[in-house]
């Protein structure tokens, strides 16, 4: 018999009343949020007082993500910024 395993999906469409913020703590981790009218996402590390190398390149992996994200978009709302490096992974030819 298969082990059962976690599985989960999610997405957020962000609009114009999305809210995006960073909390820190002098000895906590932060917390990630992303809220709306209608959704509110948070990311944090596991164990919030002990973050250690996992949580660090969780959050660098994150980050590249993000800024991926933000040259993509910010190449197609301006079509003369066509020229942006577009080096991410092209997720719509499905997982290499």
């Amino acid at each position: 018999m298969m082990e059962a395993k976690s599985f989960g999906s999610m997405s957020m469409h962000l609009d114009e009343d999305a809210r995006i913020d960073c909390c820190t703590y002098p000895d906590c981790a932060p917390i990630l949020t992303i809220d709306g009218i209608r959704f509110g996402f948070t990311i944090t590390a596991a164990h919030r007082r002990l973050c250690g190398p996992v949580d660090v390149a969780n959050a660098r992996a994150l980050a590249e993500a993000v800024a991926v994200y933000l040259a993509e978009v910010e190449r197609l709302a301006n079509p003369e910024n066509s020229a942006a490096d577009t080096s991410g992974r092209d997720c719509s030819k499905g997982a290499a």
